[in-house]
């Protein structure tokens, strides 16, 4: 029984009467049904494709603890791990997962950049691969710690520029600050925002060139570079 407590209180965060969970929102709003490019689009289908390093000793490789008591549905909820005192796992609000906010973030870019998006089994589909949707904290020697956030999504369409084999996109933020959930919020909020606009810059520029430093593969524990060939 006092293991049992133990880990019930671990699992409950209980810092400062916080319970992990990462006070963020997306705001999907309506969209023209006609469009001004004349295009429907559907997002057909958006997979968590995460992969957590149980061993993981930087915090930056997503690792989930106790992740055989919370299961494959409760991991896809879990965007962070802190490993303060007490640790636990950093979680979106409700029963939201990554795939719903991946999901709304796509609808919102595609409307934004002059697509309807339906759920009309005749648009044009898009597909959804979440390969990274991580935020982690660092202590530093000395001032506040810093907070990172990263989001990569692999995108397949018939839309430009995500046909074929598709595209990733990828959005980052980086801060300073107190250890409180709104920070974790701040950061996880700015680095979905970059995302978004990102998607929405690549569909109203295709042609434009990418980076070569731009949305790199995850670097593993081990130093192995992910392999996100098989994400569709």
């Amino acid at each position: 029984m006092r293991s049992m407590a133990i880990l019930g209180a671990s699992l409950a965060f209980g810092c400062a009467g916080w319970n992990g969970i990462v006070p963020v929102t997306v705001d999907v709003p309506a969209g023209d049904p006609t469009s001004r490019r004349g295009v429907a689009v559907r997002i057909a289908d958006t997979d968590d494709q995460r992969h957590f390093d149980f061993l993981a000793r930087r915090s930056r490789i997503p690792s989930i603890q106790y992740q055989e008591l919370i299961g494959r549905k409760g991991a896809k909820r879990v965007i962070g791990r802190s490993r303060s005192s007490g640790g636990g796992n950093l979680r979106l609000p409700g029963e939201r997962t990554v795939e719903d906010f991946v999901t709304d973030i796509l609808t919102r870019s595609f409307r934004e950049a002059g697509y309807a998006v339906t759920d009309d089994e005749g648009a044009t589909a898009v597909e959804a691969r979440v390969l990274e949707f991580w935020t982690w904290m660092t202590d530093r020697p000395f001032g506040l710690p810093s907070f990172q956030f990263r989001v990569r999504v692999a995108i397949r369409s018939d839309v430009e520029p995500f046909v074929g084999a598709g595209e990733a996109v990828c959005g980052e933020f980086f801060t300073v600050g107190t250890r409180s959930a709104e920070t974790w919020a701040k950061t996880v909020r700015a680095g979905l925002a970059e995302f978004g606009e990102h998607v929405t810059r690549r569909l109203e520029s295709p042609s434009s060139p990418v980076p070569a430093w731009y949305c790199t593969p995850l670097i593993r524990e081990d130093e192995s570079v992910q392999d996100d060939t098989s994400a569709f």
